[in-house]
């Protein structure tokens, strides 16, 4: 199987943060998925607003340990949850365009099979 796209892992890493949206910061889950580019891409997004970065206030107030504390936190913003949902949508538009090739195939061939004269059946 081909190495997913950057785009296919910024894709994944958002629908992650999407399922924490508005209640959850995460700190470390883009650096995951963009493993090549860590904090370049963290603060690509933050100055695109598709993500923001928790104030440290906030980040205190979390009930997490002290070295979590430290991290860079940050959470979806609404443009990125935009985004995220627009490739949601364009990966089931794939999968219904994929769907309608194989079905205009299919159909072809029944048309031909039911065009055979019966003796070649």
């Amino acid at each position: 199987m081909a190495e997913k796209t950057t785009f296919r892992k910024l894709k994944s890493a958002l629908i992650e943060l999407m399922r924490g949206y508005p209640e959850y910061g995460f700190y470390g889950k883009l650096e995951y998925f963009l493993t090549n580019t860590r904090e370049k891409s963290v603060d690509l997004l933050i100055r695109h607003e598709i993500i923001e970065e928790l104030p440290r206030e906030e980040v205190e107030k979390m009930q997490v340990s002290e070295a979590d504390k430290k991290q860079r936190w940050y959470r979806l913003a609404p443009r990125g949850v935009d985004l995220a949902i627009s490739m949601i949508n364009l990966e089931h538009s794939e999968k219904v365009l994929k769907y309608s090739e194989t079905m205009k195939t299919l159909t072809i061939w029944i048309i031909m099979l039911l065009n055979l004269p019966r003796s070649c059946l």
